[in-house]
């Protein structure tokens, strides 16, 4: 018993540093949600440091050197987060993250949120345990959801989705967030659409590597390439409820809509479209 109290304290100290910094981190203004990672590229420089070592190297010296390699490897992994959210702009939470998010566990569900906006949230913590969106709430949501789900595989980064989001689970803030998963009452249009955008992330090259090349932002219309590898994939998204007619420069004669297996002739070097209310094309 006394062992495993001993070790306790061992390992909650760390724990507990690291968290103190976080406090502090969170008090000045930053939010830095790498902390883990922090911590596990202060232990491998840590670790590098004592198999490089000779091994008649003086203890303390060892233990001076083992620390300061720790505190140099972390220190220039929380860098990179330096850099790039302050050099280039870029989110805190994100770059922290290097994952791409639609929703979490530290927000409503994005179901939730996409269907019943711009409807003010039921004011009580009761009214909103107990709410549950309408069918036409859910239709919303559902359509908007797998609009954003294009976005979320096609875009740069690790596309990552909260359980239960690919099958249609519904709630507001923390606890009603976090429901069991909903076996046998899964959102069919949702699984298929999760499903679709998994094997194509997996199958095509230019959505895992492939470089970013803007093509539209205005109002609810988002269109953007992505090109690598001898192929491109060019993704449009309409989150606004009103069809919207587009034009996007592609090369080849036809293009195709890899959601709906729709053909698209292309004229003078672009692909001329309309986009429906709360949907998105994939072109390959």
């Amino acid at each position: 018993m006394l062992l495993l109290i001993q070790y306790t304290l061992i390992f909650a100290s760390v724990l507990i540093l690291v968290a103190l910094g976080g406090c502090f981190a969170e008090h000045s203004g930053v939010i830095n949600i790498g902390l883990e990672g922090i911590m596990v590229m202060g232990a491998l420089g840590g670790a590098l440091m004592m198999k490089y070592l000779s091994a008649d190297t003086n203890s303390f010296l060892m233990i001076v050197l083992v620390v300061l390699a720790s505190v140099l490897a972390g220190t220039a992994f929380s860098l990179l987060l330096a850099v790039a959210a302050i050099n280039f702009k870029a989110d805190q939470t994100i770059v922290g993250t290097a994952m791409n998010m639609l929703g979490t566990h530290d927000t409503p569900r994005v179901l939730t949120m996409l269907g019943t906006c711009p409807k003010e949230a039921p004011a009580t913590r009761t009214e909103r345990a107990h709410y549950r969106m309408s069918p036409e709430e859910r239709d919303k949501g559902s359509r908007l959801l797998q609009a954003g789900a294009v976005l979320l595989y096609a875009f740069p980064g690790s596309p990552t989705v909260f359980y239960g989001d690919e099958a249609g689970m519904e709630g507001f803030e923390d606890p009603f967030n976090r429901g069991t998963y909903p076996w046998g009452r899964e959102d069919p249009a949702l699984q298929r659409r999760f499903t679709l955008l998994g094997r194509l992330r997996r199958e095509r090259l230019s959505l895992q590597t492939g470089d970013l090349r803007w093509l539209h932002a205005q109002g609810p219309v988002l269109a953007f390439a992505r090109d690598g590898e001898g192929e491109t994939t060019v993704a449009a998204v309409n989150a606004g409820p009103e069809a919207v007619r587009l034009d996007l420069p592609w090369s080849a004669p036809l293009a195709v809509d890899a959601l709906t297996e729709q053909r698209f002739l292309a004229a003078d070097g672009v692909v001329r479209l309309t986009l429906p209310p709360w949907d998105a094309v994939l072109l390959i």
